[in-house]
C-alpha cells in the first residue's frame, strides 16, 4: 500500500503545473520522513541578537542614567543589576525591565555588527535588585540631629554647665526604605531602621547604648538638672574645657523580597560631632 500511494503522488504531482508545486515546498512528504532523507537545511542567518557582556563600567555607567517620562516633567527611577553577565535596567514606574543586547555577525565587518539595543524581558528574582537598593538606603541614611535638651548654637557647638544633666536624643529616627517592583506583585525592599544611638563626651566617658531614638526632654522636665534616661551628666571640674563630643547612630538594614527572601547587611554607622564648652557655675555666699 505504501508503494502504491507513493506512485499516486507521483502521478498527481506530474499533473499540477510548477507554481502549484512552489507553493507546497513548506510542506514534508510522508515517505521523505520514513526513509530520514536530508533535506537542505536552511541557511544560517547572517546576523542575530546576543547577550551583550557588561563590565563594572557599563554598571557604573548605567547607575547614573535617568530617563525622562515621556511627555512629562520628572525623571524616572532606574534600577541596574547584572544577570548571567549582561546588564539590566528595570524602569520603576513602567515596571518594565530590559536586557542589553549586541548584534552579532558572521562577518564581524557586517555594517550592523556591534548594534546594541534594549529589549524587554521578565521579571528576575527580586533579590537582584538588594546590592542598588542598599546603597541608596545607605546613602539617604542621615546623620543623627542631636536633641539634648539643651540649646544648640548657630554653630552648632553646646555649652554645658558642670552637674546639668542632658536629655540624649536624636531627631530624625525615621525608617529609611528603597523598595523595586518590576512587575505586579514581586518587589525588593531595603530598609534602613535606627537600632540605637550613643554619647560620647570626649572627656572618655559616655552613655552608653540608648535604644532607637533615645529619650527627647519633655516639657515638665526643662527645669530639672537630672540626666534623662539616655543622658550623661559632665560631673567633675577635671572635665571643663573644649571638648568635641559624638553622639553616635547605629542603623540596621535588612532586605527583603515578595518571595520570602531576607537578609540583614552590614549596620550604618553613622557620627555627628558637637563641639562643647563645657563650664562651672560659681556661687558666691553671703555672710
Amino acid at each position: 500500500m505504501r508503494v502504491l500511494g507513493t506512485l499516486l503522488a507521483a502521478v498527481v504531482l506530474f499533473g499540477v503545473d510548477a507554481d502549484a508545486v512552489r507553493a507546497n515546498d513548506g510542506i514534508v512528504d510522508a515517505e521523505e520522513t520514513v526513509t530520514g532523507d536530508p533535506g537542505d537545511p536552511p541557511p544560517p542567518p547572517e546576523c542575530w541578537w546576543s547577550s551583550n557582556e557588561a563590565s563594572s563600567g557599563d554598571l557604573a555607567h548605567e547607575r547614573g542614567f535617568w530617563r525622562q517620562i515621556d511627555g512629562g516633567d520628572h525623571y524616572d527611577d532606574v534600577l541596574v543589576f547584572f544577570e548571567d553577565g549582561s546588564l539590566h535596567r528595570t524602569f520603576v514606574s513602567e515596571q518594565r525591565t530590559y536586557v542589553l543586547q549586541v548584534r552579532v555577525c558572521n562577518n564581524p565587518d557586517h555594517e550592523e555588527a556591534g548594534r546594541r539595543r534594549w529589549t524587554v524581558v521578565g521579571p528576575p528574582n527580586p533579590t537582584v535588585y538588594w546590592d542598588e537598593l542598599t546603597e541608596r538606603v545607605t546613602k539617604r541614611v542621615p546623620l543623627p540631629a542631636p536633641n539634648l535638651g539643651v540649646e544648640l548654637q548657630p554653630d552648632g557647638s553646646l555649652g554645658v554647665p558642670i552637674n546639668l544633666g542632658l536629655w540624649i536624643a536624636v531627631d530624625n529616627p525615621d525608617d529609611v526604605v528603597a523598595r523595586a517592583e518590576p512587575a505586579p506583585g514581586i518587589w525588593a525592599e531595603t530598609r534602613a531602621r535606627l537600632d540605637h544611638i550613643e554619647f560620647f563626651s570626649g572627656t572618655g566617658r559616655g552613655s552608653g547604648e540608648c535604644a532607637g531614638a533615645g529619650t527627647p526632654i519633655p516639657d515638665a522636665a526643662t527645669d530639672t538638672v537630672a540626666e534623662g534616661p539616655c543622658g550623661y551628666t559632665y560631673e567633675s571640674a577635671d572635665e571643663r574645657g573644649e571638648h568635641t563630643a559624638i553622639l553616635r547612630a547605629t542603623w540596621t538594614v535588612i532586605n527583603t523580597t515578595s518571595t520570602g527572601a531576607t537578609e540583614r547587611r552590614a549596620d550604618i554607622v553613622l557620627d555627628t560631632p558637637i563641639p562643647i564648652d563645657v563650664y562651672e557655675i560659681q556661687t558666691v555666699g553671703t555672710g
